[in-house]
């Protein structure tokens, strides 16, 4: 998901400019932008929009209205607040077509790009417990790359987009190079193989030396080039032999039988057992947060204040002025 920060006026105007379909826009994109005073979108996928409600607030919607894949990720999500991750968004109200959640304040590229120091091995072992808390659910996150990787106010991971997760042993068939690998035999599932330990450790790997080296593997290739190495079973030669590349290394042959086993690695072997750095949303924080979301959620549910029409009692309908050039 790429950043933006965009209000209405500039999210339209960029929409026009790429000749997007803006017919079946959902019409929620507008009103969380026009009628939440500050609102910006902070980031863009292929199917959904994820916009800053307040300072830690976001609001999630997919582009077209009633999007099954959205509804689906909503479902995991409700099983994903069971486990209580601290580096997986929470969620704070859910309803039919939007998610208002913790909010992340930039992406993996943007926080590598940066001038800070990057504290690696904490946030090796910060994604490992995220894809380890979908593992204990019986679940693969199955899309593991930068774009799903964000940072929150307290420089903390946020795994996202849950979209494609698949249940562990399922067939892998999408992803992105050089974050899967593809599968040489067709009778070990899909076309990178099967969803669970050793995919979710694979595309860690390559997250893990973009996040040491800053450059991702065989960033210098072109996709064709880069595939037809990786087919070959070629990783990168680790010269360096650092222990992160000793965890890489690991991870790239499928060495951990779970996620749980190397999220243990990381932490005695990187970490020396210190205790990680992450912080937690206190009860009242999450009662503050959901207590925001229900009055965004609230305003969305009365006529729009714009036009005063009372067709926006339906939160999915669009008000008479949706067309509106302001």
């Amino acid at each position: 998901m790429s950043t933006a920060h965009w209000t209405w006026s500039q999210l339209r105007g960029w929409l026009r400019q790429t000749n997007r379909d803006v017919t079946h826009l959902n019409p929620l994109v507008k009103r969380l932008l026009v009628h939440n005073y500050g609102a910006r979108v902070l980031g863009i996928g292929a199917r959904s929009i994820v916009i800053a409600i307040s300072e830690g607030l976001a609001a999630k919607v997919p582009l077209v209205s009633e999007d099954r894949y959205f509804a689906r990720e909503q479902a995991i999500c409700e099983q994903i607040d069971t486990v209580q991750s601290a580096v997986i968004p929470l969620t704070f109200l859910m309803h039919p077509d939007i998610t208002f959640l913790e909010a992340a304040v930039g992406t993996l590229h943007e926080r590598i790009t940066g001038r800070h120091p990057r504290d690696v091995a904490h946030w090796m072992l910060q994604l490992t417990n995220a894809a380890a808390a979908l593992e204990s659910l019986g679940l693969a996150h199955a899309h593991i790359n930068p774009h799903n990787v964000l940072f929150d106010a307290n420089d903390q991971i946020k795994l996202v987009d849950f979209d494609k997760a698949l249940p562990i042993g399922a067939n892998l068939d999408s992803g992105d190079l050089p974050y899967v690998r593809r599968n040489t035999d067709p009778r070990k599932g899909g076309r990178f193989g099967r969803a669970g330990a050793a995919t979710e450790q694979f595309a860690l790997a390559s997250i893990f030396y973009y996040m040491d080296r800053g450059t991702e593997v065989f960033a210098n290739m072109s996709e064709e080039a880069r595939e037809c190495v990786m087919l070959e079973g070629t990783m990168p030669s680790l010269e360096s032999s650092t222990r992160i590349d000793h965890v890489v290394e690991n991870c790239w042959e499928g060495r951990y039988l779970t996620l749980e086993s190397l999220s243990e690695h990381i932490f005695c072997y990187l970490l020396n057992s210190d205790p990680p750095h992450i912080k937690y949303l206190s009860p009242e924080e999450r009662a503050h947060f959901t207590e925001r979301a229900e009055r965004a959620m609230a305003g969305l549910e009365t006529p729009c204040p714009t036009c005063n029409s009372t067709t926006a009692n339906d939160y999915q309908a669009p008000c008479v002025c949706e067309d509106d050039e302001d």
